[in-house]
């Protein structure tokens, strides 16, 4: 290849990559005519391997991170929105492990997927699940490593949890329906609230669980990076204040039990003599 062919060799490239993602007449047009016939196969039959392959590879690749999804929603309409996700997001990723992130906003805003709003739950719940097994791994946190602070700095600590964790707010029974056979799957239900859930990983394998009202408000209070003296009079909406610190104190040694704290810091301006 000479140094003159390499850039027109870069925008075929470039042109075939965009006929294979967008499969239309206008991508069709701009390609083809470097694209040779041969007498078993046209041009375009060629290209259209190429493009339906493509898609038939993301389609599989949903399937896989997406199992409860394509079983709810069967499998000509699991075809039919996965294609149309293909054709509103092509795949930016060169590892298709990542391909799938943004299911869940499409299928939420996108009609027709839009009027059954389980369909989208369920996405986010399942991709959730993938993102806890394929977190990256860090340390975690020993309670006696918190225990060994002296009293006086409680008030100034702060927890970053681990990466695996994830908080969710659910409308309908989607870990009840993860959780079943497929051969006695219960219906797809609506409840009359939102629930909060709580995802991550403990010894290798992703867990999940349902979360009261004050327990999701400290979680979410400890991402933010609230310190314990500013959770503790948080939690004081649904205790007292001693209550308060009690409970605090018992949920943050639940979530070190359960593997879902990965370190502790101590803010000194909140250190008190």
């Amino acid at each position: 290849m000479s140094a003159r062919s390499a850039p027109a060799l870069r925008a075929l490239q470039k042109d075939v990559l965009q006929h294979v993602r967008a499969f239309d007449g206008a991508s069709l047009s701009q390609v083809l005519p470097h694209v040779v016939s041969t007498e078993k196969v046209a041009a375009e039959d060629r290209l259209a391997i190429y493009a339906n392959g493509y898609r038939l590879r993301l389609i599989e690749a949903l399937a896989g991170e997406f199992t409860l999804l394509q079983r709810v929603a069967g499998d000509a309409l699991f075809n039919r929105l996965c294609r149309a996700f293909i054709d509103a997001h092509p795949s930016p990723f060169p590892n298709i492990r990542w391909y799938g992130g943004k299911l869940a906003d499409f299928l939420a805003s996108t009609a027709p997927f839009a009027r059954r709003p389980v369909l989208a739950e369920i996405a986010r719940f399942e991709w959730a699940i993938g993102l806890a097994f394929d977190a990256t791994d860090a340390p975690l946190l020993p309670f006696e490593e918190v225990a060994a602070l002296p009293p006086q700095s409680w008030p100034g600590m702060s927890f970053r949890l681990h990466p695996s964790v994830q908080r969710l707010d659910l409308r309908w029974n989607v870990p009840d329906l993860f959780k079943a056979d497929a051969a006695a799957m219960p219906k797809p239900r609506r409840l009359a609230a939102s629930r909060a859930w709580v995802v991550w990983r403990r010894e290798l394998s992703p867990r999940f669980r349902r979360l009261e009202a004050d327990e999701a408000w400290m979680l979410d209070a400890v991402m933010r990076g609230e310190p314990f003296a500013e959770i503790c009079d948080g939690l004081t909406r649904w205790a007292s204040e001693d209550q308060a610190a009690q409970r605090a104190a018992g949920l943050l040694r639940h979530w070190i039990a359960e593997e879902m704290v990965s370190a502790v810091s101590v803010d000194l301006s909140h250190y008190s003599e």
